[in-house]
């Protein structure tokens, strides 16, 4: 049996940006992030039997129900509507996440509870250095990085439509942002130092930095027996 080429690292990333952690079949939609494990599954649209690669292109990410519905009954206008899911999915995220706000606040009410969400993320298991990439901590990262994507991606369509509601001095923070989510998705293939690091001045922007030091950090030996339980 010939064995299936693996979806390199930087494609994964790509497809939990473009589907941000939900299935993408349009009448479905299902969350694919629990307890900071991904249950999403990669699919051929072309299949791997017919000559179908694993690019970007060629996959895309769905529901463990979906995925199996799709393999089970494929016919030949299977492509075609695999397809149409991919194209459906991406307008509707577009057209979802491309709102104009009319103020600062409005888009701070939306921008807020995903900028925390991911800094407490980084802040519990996020990498401190290369030295602890085959630690514990950096296996939890790996378990929370497909919901870091997600949200960035959000956050990029957010930010750009309505950079105009900042001040003209922080668009390059905004830009600065956009080059680090991109090279997040893009680069993640070899262990290479990051060029286009966070720009932390972007929590400062939403004023968020002061207000979530507090926190606790979630407890990581606690949430891998949790997820071991489970």
């Amino acid at each position: 049996m010939t064995q299936r080429s693996p979806v390199k690292i930087n494609v994964q990333k790509q497809l939990w940006a473009e589907a941000m952690s939900h299935c993408m079949n349009p009448e479905c939609r299902k969350e694919l992030m629990r307890i900071g494990t991904n249950v999403g599954q990669m699919a051929h649209i072309v299949p791997d039997a017919e000559g179908g690669d694993v690019s970007f292109e060629n996959l895309l990410l769905l529901c463990l129900e979906c995925h199996k519905l799709i393999d089970d009954k494929r016919t030949e206008d299977t492509v075609s509507t695999l397809k149409q899911w991919k194209m459906e999915r991406n307008n509707f995220i577009r057209h979802n996440f491309s709102k104009q706000y009319q103020s600062f606040s409005q888009l701070k009410e939306v921008v807020v509870p995903i900028l925390e969400r991911n800094y407490q993320i980084f802040k519990g298991y996020g990498p401190i250095n290369q030295d602890l990439r085959d630690s514990e901590r950096h296996n939890l990262w790996l378990r929370f990085e497909p919901e870091i994507i997600s949200n960035n991606a959000k956050l990029e369509i957010i930010l750009l439509k309505n950079k105009t509601l900042l001040h003209r001095n922080y668009h390059n923070i905004v830009e600065m942002f956009v080059s680090h989510i991109r090279e997040f998705v893009e680069t993640r293939d070899k262990l290479t130092p990051r060029i286009n690091l966070f720009p932390k001045e972007l929590l400062s922007i939403f004023e968020i930095e002061e207000a979530i030091s507090d926190k606790p950090v979630p407890n990581v030996a606690a949430l891998q027996n949790f997820i071991s339980h489970l």
